[in-house]
């Protein structure tokens, strides 16, 4: 597990840049995943949907996977001798199985801190303050940081990689523990999502009923608890607070009490994926083939029905508890060790 955290901490850090040569000989790299492809996609040499076409795959081709950012995948092809690598759209790809026991489950993003910011922030689309910020970390607001260099901050956001400096904008900036080496009150895992924090009726009253959830959820669990979404944040009814809210059902937005209650769900999923060895998810269904959008596609877990429920189990042997926020645009939960 950590072998394989360690890998991917180097790949996000890394800036992505075309291969000098697409085309390689002697052994090829070990693949971390294979998935099956859904429909006919392009390889590209860089993480651009306007770079050198480089290959393709067809419907219903096996599918190696060296790595995963927010959007796309790094992947490879070919044989020992005879192989190339490239980048394909990550939504292309479905039923993705991890090809070792200590490799991170697919889309599983680690955090490595976690962060309260103090003052209004910018965020920046790369490390760079003569950038132009697209987005303003609003005060009280915690993020899930996944590495500090150079006194910028990599987040993740919606489905690329947000910037910010460190600097006086960060209180509470506290490490994510492996959960061996955690104490009580320790965060050992941690994610964020961002909302849409326009002002129109029906989107005040999605933030409302994402804030209602985490309410909802931020509870203990015994070893050996069993946690259902729909029985924790529901029944999602006027009298349980609720509002109508749009929410994504099959890829579409629609209205129904209590919409946005799945980005909750979403976003605590990625927190449980971080936790592997300790929690078992025990059903999950996805939004649909284009996911949710507010996250990198592929780890949505849509909730409000019989057939649409998060589920999961604490297997630690002691107890843990769900920490769930929202200020300002951003969605934060964590499980702490009781």
């Amino acid at each position: 597990m950590r072998r394989a955290l360690a890998l991917l901490m180097a790949i996000w850090l890394a800036v992505p840049a075309a291969a000098d040569t697409i085309h390689r000989s002697g052994p090829m790299p070990e693949p971390l995943y294979v998935g099956q492809i859904q429909f006919n996609v392009t390889i590209r040499a860089q993480m651009s949907r306007e770079a050198e076409a480089v290959g393709y795959y067809s419907t219903g081709d096996r599918v190696y996977i060296l790595d995963y950012e927010p959007e796309w995948l790094h992947v490879v092809k070919g044989e020992d001798g005879d192989w190339m690598e490239g980048y394909i759209l990550r939504h292309a790809v479905d039923d993705v199985k991890r090809l070792a026991e200590d490799i991170l489950p697919y889309g599983t993003t680690p955090a490595a801190y976690s962060a309260r910011i103090v003052q209004d922030t910018p965020l920046y689309l790369e490390p760079d303050e003569d950038a132009t910020p697209f987005f303003i970390l609003k005060e009280g607001s915690r993020l899930a940081v996944l590495a500090i260099e150079d006194g910028w901050a990599q987040v993740i956001y919606w489905r690329q990689y947000g910037y910010f400096r460190v600097d006086d904008a960060v209180a509470d900036l506290t490490p994510v523990y492996d959960p061996d080496a955690a104490v009580s009150g320790d965060t050992m895992a941690a994610f964020h999502s961002f909302y849409n924090i326009s002002t129109d009726s029906l989107n005040l009253n999605r933030m409302h009923n994402i804030a209602q959830a985490c309410e909802y959820i931020s509870i203990p669990l015994a070893s050996g608890d069993a946690f259902a979404f729909n029985s924790v944040a529901g029944p999602y009814r006027y009298s349980r607070g609720y509002l109508d809210g749009m929410s994504y059902f099959e890829g579409e937005a629609v209205l129904s009490v209590g919409g946005g209650t799945c980005q909750v769900s979403s976003t605590l999923y990625n927190v449980l994926l971080a936790l592997d060895e300790g929690i078992s998810v025990l059903y999950r269904r996805a939004h649909g083939p284009s996911g949710a959008t507010y996250l990198p596609h592929g780890v949505d877990a849509a909730v409000g029905s019989d057939t649409l429920d998060l589920r999961f189990r604490n297997d630690f042997d002691f107890s843990v508890r769900i920490q769930a926020e929202s200020c300002g645009g951003v969605l934060y939960i964590a499980m702490l060790k009781e």
